[in-house]
């Protein structure tokens, strides 16, 4: 028997108790050795033969997997020996290894520990794999509400399950509850997301889960316009004064009265059409009846009598800041500044016939020669009187 078990070069073989027998015997010699039967001799051991094989393995994309140096299987032993551990790589193990790379090898080496010693032995490492699964990823469809009418484009999600601090860049998302049509009554409508896409992420490495959300569809708000009669006062704003504006006090600037006295004016019966008011300030016009006490209420019919006989009575009536009479014609008489001119138009006297009706002869004093009649245009339905403030009155 060899003096160790270990692999080597003639390693020394001992031996004794052996004999020859047979018809022969005569002719042979049992190892030369001082004691018949016994001897020494060399020989070589070789390695044994041993196989060890790396487990295979799985793990989810997104893990860092640890490779045990105890996943292995051998075959091969002799004696009764062990292999402590066995060292084992794979660039399956890292986070990102994705899973359209898998399988992985598993790379064994490296045997030790244990009873076995390893130079004993012919070691053939046969690799594993290491498959990478898709982690689970839930998408959930934001809930939304919508106003009834409207036609949202739906985008809105949450996730829960990405790695790698990766993005989804946009869901699909469809519910029956985006058409305008959409009733209140039917909602809540299901919006149904998929095909998450985009961003840094890989479909792939990822189990799906696709979650619905919920669209509300809520009552429009009908807008109606308010519509503010003529003269009330619309919401917010502040009401006109309803008192009506105080009228000019005095007299009006070169009026005078024609069939009521006023102050600072002179009798119709007595006034020369041809000369100035007294009292007045501008010369050439005639006041019909308004006094220091007319309002904004009064209408009053005064009685005309001017020595042009035009008309037997002017209703005239004070509204607002003006005065209200009938269209009438006005005739105005301009004085001459210098040599006099013949009139086309010949002046009135007491044996002048009664002028036309509604017609109404207006006179301005004389200056420095005697007056020309001359045809004036039409004047306004509606004379303004000019607002004079309290506080300028006296």
């Amino acid at each position: 028997a060899f003096n160790t078990p270990d692999v080597g070069t003639t390693k020394p073989i001992i031996y004794n108790g052996y004999t020859i027998a047979g018809a022969n015997v005569a002719r042979f010699e049992l190892f030369a050795a001082a004691v018949p039967g016994s001897g020494t001799t060399t020989a070589n051991i070789t390695q044994a033969p041993l196989t060890i094989t790396a487990n295979n393995a799985t793990k989810v994309y997104g893990q860092t997997a640890v490779l045990a140096t105890s996943a292995f299987t051998s075959t091969g032993l002799v004696n009764a020996e062990t292999v402590g551990s066995v060292t084992e790589t794979s660039p399956g193990t890292v986070a990102t290894a994705s899973v359209a790379g898998s399988a992985y090898a598993i790379t064994p080496s490296n045997a030790t520990a244990g009873t076995f010693n390893p130079l004993n032995y012919a070691i053939n490492y046969v690799n594993g794999t290491l498959i990478v699964t898709p982690a689970p990823l839930t998408v959930f469809a934001s809930n939304a509400t919508k106003v009834f009418g409207a036609t949202p484009v739906l985008s809105a999600f949450t996730q829960v399950g990405l790695v790698n601090g990766e993005t989804i860049g946009s869901v699909t998302e469809t519910s029956p509850g985006t058409a305008a049509g959409a009733t209140v009554a039917g909602s809540t409508y299901a919006i149904t997301p998929s095909a998450a896409t985009g961003g840094t992420f890989s479909p792939s490495d990822y189990t799906i889960v696709y979650v619905a959300g919920a669209l509300t569809v809520i009552p429009a708000v009908a807008v109606v316009a308010a519509v503010v009669p003529p003269g009330s006062t619309p919401p917010g704003s502040t009401p006109p004064d309803a008192t009506p504006p105080d009228m000019p006090t005095g007299t009006l600037p070169g009026v005078t009265s024609l069939g009521a006295t006023s102050p600072g004016t002179t009798d119709p019966s007595t006034t020369d059409p041809s000369t100035t008011s007294p009292g007045t300030t501008s010369p050439g016009i005639t006041s019909v009846g308004v006094s220091d006490t007319a309002d904004a209420s009064s209408s009053i019919a005064y009685p005309v009598s001017s020595t042009s006989r035009a008309v037997a009575g002017l209703n005239l009536s004070v509204v607002g800041g003006g005065v209200n009479m009938p269209a009438v014609q006005l005739t105005q008489t301009t004085p001459a500044r210098t040599a006099p001119v013949q009139s086309a138009t010949p002046p009135v006297t007491a044996d002048t016939p009664p002028v036309e009706a509604n017609r109404l002869s207006m006179t301005a004093p004389a200056q420095a020669a005697p007056a020309v009649d001359q045809p004036r245009a039409p004047a306004a339905v509606f004379a303004p009187l000019h607002r004079i403030p309290k506080h300028d009155r006296n």
